[in-house]
Formats: structure tokens, C-alpha cells, sequence
């Protein structure tokens, strides 16, 4: 059975430490040491990755030929959005990333496809910056997706369904956008969520409930607790980086049996759980994240004292 070393509060605080040292190195050089990275996806999709701490938020290049709805539903199965390009600051960054990249174009998230002429972002933000190429837009055709060039980051209207990608000879990759900063340095996986003000990280020690539980307190945390779609997409992203088949959260039913509760108090208004879960098979109690196969971030419920092998258990800590 694993059982984990209790640790100090000065664990977390370093972790915090760090964190708030990479904000007083400019981004470019802090993409520079510690990205771009290669992170594999749940097996099936692999991305250089960089991260713009100064902004709160991380980037993905993808060299996968989709058409633009096939790259949005991808973003979005990843936890996070087609890139959105609101600044040259933020025009920079991605000029450095698709540095990197070996396809014609890459996918961003705007579109005129509702009003012609009039380019929205995904995420409704305001249109104010472009990066337009000589001659662009010229809804030649009836173009209503916008890539990027690799070559030099400027914009083009495109055609974005498959049968039109089809007679093209040109190839095109994804650019994903993350809300939250994912930080490499780290000695364990962490992600920094601007808008909270509050800190994941991922632990590959195998574990049960309870020892989890106590280690995450002893460094000055709870074991994460997931209370809204956003930080479900922060746990997907974490979960990409680990190597165990689940990993706990702070949730049980222990006190009433089918009243889940969050060890935090926080009210349990979002869930995420697998198909037939919660389902109480031999009284399980205890909330875990599965990190395999076709369901990667559903929840399910367990024994805290997993009776096969507790190698398999890792578990997330969020400090606020």
C-alpha cells in the first residue's frame, strides 16, 4: 500500500513562491526555459505548449488537418478554446509558438459567419486588434474562418468545412487557448488560476483517500474540490500530465449516505460524473477522477481504501 510522507506547510508555500517568481521573469523567457514542451493529451493528441504567465493563460499548437468546427470541438475537448488574438502582446506569443509549427496554417477562434464582414471571437470578446494580411479579408468564395499564416502570424479569411478542405492542397494544424497558467518548472504539475486566485496541482503518489486527504492539509490545502465548469476544464488539463488511472478529489458521502458534500463546505452544484455513478457498489464513499479511456475527467465513486491497487491513485491538491 503507498502511503504518503506527511510534508510541511513550507512545501506549498515554495510551490506558491516559484509560481509568483516566474510572474517577475518576462514571458518570452520564461516560454524560452521552460517551454515550448511536448504534452500528450490522453494519448491521442500531442502539442507543443507555452505558457504566458503574465496574462494567466497557455497555449497549444496541434498539427492535426482539421476543418474549423473539427478544431473549435477539439479546443473544447481539451478543456479550452480555439485561440483568441486581442493584443500584439498576445500576437507575439503566438508568433513564437507557431515558430514551432509545420503546417500552412493553424485555426484561431473568429468567424463571420453570422454577420459577413463582421468578425467575432469565440469567446465574445471585443474585435479591436487584427493582424489582417495585405489584401485580407476578401470573403473570396464566401471565406468566413480565420488562420493563421505559420510563416509570418498574419490572418486570413478561409473556407473551414471538410468537403472544401478536401480539393485544398494546403495544410492546416490548431492553436488552443487555456484560461489559467500551466507552469513546467514546478516539481510537480500546477496551474494558477488568475480569476480564483487559486492553485491545482497534480500528484503522481500512489495513495488512498485518507492519506491523501491528510497530505494535502499538511501542506496547506484540501484535496481539490470541483464546484464549476471552469475548474473542470483546469482538472482535464492537469490530468493530461499524469501517468495514474485515477486521482481523488475532496468530495464523500460518508456522513449521509447520497449527500455529497465537499470537505471545503462548498456548496455541490456541479458535477461530472461517469455513466451509472454515483452508484454506492459495497458502500463507496469517496470521489475520484478517471484518467483513462473514454471518459477522462468523469467522476466516479470508490472505496477510500482502494481494495486493488492504491499505486493506481494519485490525487489533485488546491491551495486558495
Amino acid at each position: 500500500m503507498g502511503v504518503i510522507n506527511r510534508g510541511k506547510k513550507a512545501g506549498a508555500l515554495f510551490l506558491v513562491f516559484l509560481f509568483f517568481l516566474s510572474l517577475l521573469v518576462p514571458s518570452s523567457a520564461l516560454a524560452r526555459s521552460c517551454s515550448p514542451m511536448d504534452m500528450n493529451f490522453f494519448g491521442w493528441a500531442t502539442g507543443k505548449i507555452v505558457v504566458d504567465p503574465h496574462r494567466g493563460k497557455t497555449y497549444g499548437l496541434f498539427e492535426l488537418n482539421k476543418n474549423w468546427y473539427e478544431a473549435k470541438a477539439f479546443a473544447e475537448s481539451l478543456g479550452g478554446q480555439l485561440v483568441t488574438v486581442t493584443s500584439k502582446q498576445e500576437q507575439d506569443q503566438i508568433n513564437y509558438l507557431l515558430s514551432f509549427g509545420k503546417r500552412d496554417y493553424y485555426w484561431i477562434g473568429a468567424s463571420d459567419e453570422l454577420v459577413e464582414g463582421q468578425w467575432r471571437w469565440v469567446t465574445g470578446e471585443p474585435f479591436v486588434y487584427t493582424n489582417w494580411a495585405p489584401g485580407e479579408p476578401n470573403n473570396y468564395g464566401g471565406e468566413n474562418y480565420m488562420a493563421v499564416v505559420r510563416t509570418n502570424g498574419l490572418w486570413n479569411d478561409l473556407f473551414g468545412r471538410r468537403n472544401e478542405l478536401q480539393i485544398s492542397p494546403i495544410t492546416f494544424g490548431v492553436l488552443v487557448e487555456w484560461d489559467f497558467s500551466y507552469n513546467p518548472c514546478l516539481p510537480v504539475p500546477t496551474i494558477y488560476d488568475r480569476t480564483t486566485g487559486h492553485y491545482y496541482a497534480l500528484y503522481d503518489r500512489g495513495s488512498i483517500w485518507s492519506d491523501a486527504k491528510r497530505f494535502a492539509e499538511s501542506q496547506g490545502g484540501h484535496l481539490a474540490t470541483i464546484t464549476s465548469f471552469r475548474e473542470q476544464n483546469i482538472l482535464k488539463f492537469l490530468l493530461a500530465t499524469g501517468n495514474r488511472t485515477f486521482y481523488w478529489l475532496g468530495g464523500t458521502d460518508e456522513v449521509v449516505e447520497g449527500e455529497w458534500r465537499w470537505i471545503t463546505g462548498e456548496p455541490w452544484t456541479y458535477s461530472n460524473w461517469a455513466q451509472n455513478h454515483p452508484n454506492n457498489y459495497g458502500g463507496q464513499d469517496y470521489l475520484k477522477v478517471i484518467n483513462y479511456g473514454r471518459e477522462i475527467g468523469r467522476w466516479v465513486d470508490s472505496y477510500g481504501a482502494w481494495i486493488g491497487n492504491p499505486e493506481s491513485h494519485g490525487f489533485i491538491v488546491e491551495w486558495k
